[in-house]
């Protein structure tokens, strides 16, 4: 009968031998994803971040560009007023509406 209780014994450790294992590999498991997510989520942080700094330089290069772009459009306008006017003049004194 000892025998028999040993046998059970044995095996009753071997197998909280075979559970320990398991929950020690579990935790590891656990600890590396925990990491994992950690990093993940500092650099969606990071991301984040650089997202809001890109956002505010592509504002201001639009509002910058859109200024330069008015700007030659103004000139552009300007020019060819000038332009017209200039040859409204020449046209009517070759004709001799104005002396």
């Amino acid at each position: 009968m000892d025998a028999q209780k040993e046998q059970k014994i044995t095996v009753l450790k071997e197998q909280v031998n075979t559970v320990s294992a398991i929950v020690y590999d579990n935790l590891d498991k656990y600890l590396e994803r925990d990491l994992r997510l950690g990093s993940m989520q500092r650099r969606s942080e990071e991301l984040q971040a650089a997202s809001s700094s890109f956002q505010m330089t592509a504002r201001k290069s639009k509002r910058e560009l859109w200024w330069i772009n008015a700007k030659w459009k103004i000139i552009t306008a300007v020019v060819v007023t000038v332009i017209s006017l200039i040859l409204l003049l020449v046209i009517l004194r070759l004709v001799g509406v104005i002396r």
